[in-house]
């Protein structure tokens, strides 16, 4: 009923082809939005080991809370919200055919998804940098560098008067795209001593997420497909090679993901995980062209 179905259909409404990804819904902006307020803390240090002079790291504790955040709100969402938190402002964004009680049937019958003032969206965790280089000899010198977030807190308030949700480690309809709790990127150049070639080896490391309908929290846990319920980790290497011609020319050529690793399959309809995904998969986490082959040359004039 808080959902505006009518008693008298209950069970009786056709559900839509897709699943729930079927029902209508509108997207866009809100002339009504307040401006975003945070608040940003971070701390840190800086450690240069004497004993290891060519050593240096760094920690970093951040914690980032923005109020008021302006996003749209799904379709699930939005119907959990309605009928969990008895919220008038989102129940009134569901707009059934008064009939049929269907939200797929018609241009009339849709939920309204345009973005909003949501509640609290917090993030926390730690970033972690090294840097090393040492000489060998007459090889030339190399050069370590390593930079990791361990994710602690990506909690999501879907609307100002509901409970927040943590994302980390998680993604799919309620969390959107994949928080890993960790990711790093270890990178290594090889100054060579012949005429000015450097080779360079990158490794990236994207940590394993569970899809969030497997979530123990009430706001997220729901039905999942079997199978695609979790990601595990992602690895890729990029080799590269560059070498200059004096102080005018350089030429650079390489590769990102060499081993053509494949991006994971996410569902979309019935059962869909996919909240804001493209081509059944996180394109901004994971590499679905696969193996990127490129060469440049510059010149200056």
């Amino acid at each position: 009923q808080l959902t505006g179905l009518d008693p008298n259909r209950y069970g009786k409404v056709a559900a839509p082809p897709g699943g729930e990804g079927g029902v209508n819904a509108t997207t866009g902006g809100n002339p009504n939005l307040q401006p975003e307020k945070a608040d940003t803390y971070t701390v840190g240090f800086v450690l240069q080991p004497v004993a290891v002079h060519n050593l240096v790291m760094s920690v970093d504790y951040y914690r980032v809370s923005i109020d008021d955040t302006i996003s749209g709100v799904g379709t699930d969402t939005i119907f959990n919200v309605c009928a969990n938190n008895s919220d008038p402002a989102i129940c009134s964004r569901i707009h059934r055919n008064p009939l049929t009680g269907s939200l797929w049937q018609t241009s009339a019958s849709f939920v309204n998804t345009n973005t909003l003032n949501i509640g609290t969206v917090t993030t926390a965790g730690y970033d972690i940098a090294a840097r090393y280089y040492v000489h060998i000899g007459r090889m030339g010198k190399l050069n370590f560098t390593f930079m990791g977030t361990k994710v602690t807190d990506s909690r999501i308030q879907p609307t100002p008067i509901s409970a927040s949700y943590d994302c980390a480690g998680l993604y799919g309809a309620g969390c959107g795209s994949p928080t890993p709790k960790w990711k790093h990127i270890f990178g290594t150049d090889w100054a060579t001593p012949w005429a000015g070639l450097v080779l360079t080896g990158r490794w990236r490391y994207t940590g394993p997420v569970d899809v969030d309908a497997s979530s123990s929290n009430p706001q997220l846990n729901g039905a999942y497909q079997p199978g695609f319920g979790h990601i595990g980790g992602y690895d890729y290497i990029d080799l590269s090679a560059s070498i200059s011609w004096g102080p005018n020319f350089s030429f650079r050529v390489g590769a990102n993901n060499v081993f053509d690793k494949g991006p994971p399959i996410v569902l979309s309809g019935k059962l869909s995980n996919c909240g804001g995904c493209n081509d059944n998969t996180w394109v901004g986490t994971y590499d679905w062209l696969g193996r990127y082959v490129y060469a440049h040359v510059t010149a200056k004039f």
